[in-house]
């Protein structure tokens, strides 16, 4: 075995004591690791032309990269390259700054949440059932841009769950709409993550949908289901499809011409902030079906 000066800084070995030790055999810090030593036998057996593994220790205060690459000795024996990189501070780094990304997050959530209560205490004070369905609507976008920050995917803090994000946001309209529970929301929405980017309009426009179909679709009393499928149909590409089997839509709707501003909100959401495009279906009940593209417009200019 061989090693250059920095390797023998770090693990306090002489170069003496190095030269004939098998490294399976030996107590090496890194390079004896499980995973380590079962790349280097991987490797020895064909599979791959090197590799890479990240490795920290167990206080979780250092980190090194494992570099692995086949090589051939002068005599013709096979042997390995092993290059440790310290990440260390690179990957201090990294946890400050998801730390700091966290507590943004927290404030923003928090800040909306501070509006939310606000109209709320200010519509306890209206008597007027229009005025008080508007303040209504208003925190219920509040809440779906509070879930936003809230349901961030902490791996990488650039992406929400679709799932997670659906699953929330149909709870908490639920019961502060006094959905009946014989109106049931169903999900399919597999692993899909929704960037950053599009996160905001796409919690925006689920949110009007959702609520539209929890106030019109089973007007009438009748039992019923809200359907929601997410799905990447190719590459930065998603399909977001939002249908009930409630009484439909008025005959002469038209998404061009609408009046309600909860749909001409989703259709410019859609359009304009998604590079995306919406189709409204009247079959057995209401469907819209929306395309876009998963990186903003701003993120695809540039």
């Amino acid at each position: 075995m061989q090693a250059n000066d920095n390797f023998l800084a770090f693990t306090g070995y002489e170069r003496e004591e190095l030269a004939g030790m098998r490294l399976p055999d030996s107590s090496l810090p890194v390079v004896t690791n499980v995973s380590v030593l079962k790349a280097i036998n991987e490797l020895f057996r064909g599979e791959g032309e090197a590799k890479e593994i990240e490795w920290e220790d167990e206080s979780g205060e250092c980190f090194f990269l494992v570099k692995l690459i086949p090589t051939v000795f002068d005599d013709g024996s096979p042997g390995m390259t092993i290059i440790l990189e310290d990440v260390t501070e690179v990957r201090k780094a990294l946890r400050e700054k998801e730390r700091l990304i966290d507590e943004i997050h927290l404030r923003i959530r928090n800040n909306l949440q501070q509006i939310s209560s606000l109209i709320n205490i200010q519509s306890a004070g209206v008597a007027d059932e229009q005025v008080k369905n508007i303040l209504s609507e208003a925190q219920r976008r509040i809440m779906a841009l509070s879930l936003v920050h809230e349901n961030m995917h902490h791996e990488d803090q650039q992406h929400i769950s679709a799932n997670e994000y659906i699953v929330s946001l149909a709870g908490d309209l639920r019961t502060s709409m006094s959905v009946p529970d014989d109106i049931t929301v169903l999900v399919h929405a597999g692993k899909v993550l929704i960037p950053i980017e599009t996160a905001i309009p796409f919690g925006l426009l689920l949110n009007e949908l959702l609520s539209n179909a929890f106030s019109h679709s089973f007007a009438d009393g009748r039992s019923g289901s809200v359907s929601i499928t997410v799905e990447e149909t190719s590459k930065n590409l998603i399909k977001l499809i939002v249908e009930d089997d409630g009484i439909g839509l008025p005959k002469d709707f038209d998404l061009e011409k609408t009046d309600s501003l909860g749909i001409s909100m989703v259709r410019n959401l859609v359009e304009r902030q998604m590079s995306g495009t919406i189709e409204a279906v009247s079959d057995g009940g209401a469907k819209f079906i929306i395309n876009f593209n998963s990186e903003s417009e701003r993120s695809v200019r540039k």
